[in-house]
């Protein structure tokens, strides 16, 4: 009998722990997408997709702190102060951690810090927890649920389009990804 129990307690501590690492999995991209419309081309032809919820989430783990953190082997910061344009005895200061190819930048105000610029081609840096330099350029267009045909750049943001990242494409993997984040 004693055996019988602990044969049981085995098999439900092993099945209490499949279940959490299948949870753990779904975590990442895969099933998840934002609600996307095509906006417009630019004069280049590169089109525009909208993605309110996207571009609201993609860069909202960065921070100062988390980047000094993850990335300070990869970035070196640099500080800029910087007059502040809606009052010039106020000095703010950018933060930028930049590498070989890689950029992150932060506008740090007196109340809030904000990132104002991501330039990537390195793999380690992802949006929303997923999107990556190095992703296919398939995955992104189910992600966003793209149903017309894309080239080899996109452009995903808000509908004010004060947040922007733009993907660049080459043989359909992400090669760069450039975010602007406008702030006033």
């Amino acid at each position: 009998m004693k055996t019988k129990l602990g044969f049981l307690f085995l098999i439900l501590l092993f099945g209490c722990n499949l279940t959490k690492h299948t949870a753990e999995k779904k975590s990442d991209c895969m099933g998840i997408s934002f609600k996307t419309k095509f906006m417009d081309k630019d004069s280049l032809g590169i089109p525009y997709y909208q993605s309110d919820g996207f571009a609201e989430v993609a860069i909202k783990e960065y921070t100062i702190e988390s980047v000094k953190e993850r990335f300070s082997a990869k970035l070196k910061l640099t500080l800029i102060p910087t007059v502040n344009v809606h009052d010039s005895k106020v000095i703010d200061t950018i933060y930028n951690f930049s590498g070989k190819k890689n950029l992150i930048a932060f506008y740090r105000a007196k109340h809030a810090d904000f990132v104002i610029k991501v330039d990537v081609t390195d793999n380690i840096f992802k949006l929303g927890k997923c999107i990556c330099v190095g992703s296919d350029k398939n995955t992104i267009v189910k992600y966003f649920g793209i149903k017309e045909n894309i080239g080899d750049t996109i452009v995903i943001g808000n509908l004010e389009q004060t947040t922007t990242f733009t993907f660049y494409f080459k043989n359909n993997k992400i090669v760069r990804i450039v975010s602007y984040n406008f702030i006033d």
